[in-house]
């Protein structure tokens, strides 16, 4: 699937959806959070070729413990999110904060400037150590607004295999055994980079997975299931 998704403003509420300035929207038109371009999964179900009736292993006891295996599988691979770099600024530094009409956005939602002729990646190329250049950044004049736009980072990309095998016993009236694994090739499917100028060399760093607990974008893990049906 290729996608493609533009706004002025992704999902959230209050403040954390806020414009960067409410008198100019058209400054927030940039690409979606939710913006992932190229997406593929793909799926399968197996039935291993033992057992009876089947090419290998068609009869004896090879036949009545191989056969009826089924191998299945997931795959899915994706680009990463489309990320904002903020800078975090003391109210009395941001554009109209002494205006009488109008407001303006908390520092959270507050936009670098982008420094002339640097690139937001890094000269080495991107790696968890250093996803975004910081030396691309720089914090506003008092008084003015950021000018980096909205979504100009690509956070990292997820690619992940996930597969089992299972049987059932029986008929009507059976017991199912599956085993799963997920990650099966262990891949580092990686978080997003520190977003704030602010927080110093923290900045454009990764620091974990994807997701720290279980499923997809984890390390590898698998489990094991034993079900009765009847």
């Amino acid at each position: 699937m290729w996608s493609h998704s533009v706004n002025d403003g992704s999902v959230a509420g209050g403040d954390g959806n806020a414009p960067q300035n409410v008198r100019d929207r058209k400054a927030d038109r940039g690409d979606s959070a939710q913006d992932i371009q190229h997406t593929a999964t793909v799926n399968w179900v197996y039935e291993l070729p033992f057992g009876k009736d089947k090419p290998w292993l068609s009869g004896g006891r090879g036949a009545t413990l191989l056969g009826g295996w089924q191998f299945s599988g997931l795959l899915q691979a994706r680009t990463g999110q489309q990320l904002t770099v903020i800078v975090s600024r003391a109210r009395t530094d941001m554009a109209e904060a002494n205006a009488s009409t109008g407001s303006t956005t908390s520092g959270s939602m507050q936009r670098p400037d982008l420094v002339p002729g640097m690139s937001v990646i890094p000269s080495a190329g991107q790696s968890p150590a250093l996803w975004i250049n910081p030396a691309a950044f720089a914090v506003p004049t008092r008084g003015k607004w950021g000018n980096a736009g909205r979504g100009i980072v690509n956070g990292p990309s997820l690619v992940q295999v996930d597969v089992a095998l299972q049987r059932r016993f029986g008929s009507s009236r059976n017991v199912e055994f599956r085993w799963e694994v997920y990650n099966l090739l262990n891949r580092a499917n990686l978080a997003n980079p520190e977003l704030n100028t602010s927080t110093g060399p923290a900045f454009g760093r990764i620091t974990g997975p994807a997701n720290s607990s279980f499923g997809t974008g984890s390390a590898r893990q698998m489990q094991f299931m034993l079900r009765v049906n009847f």
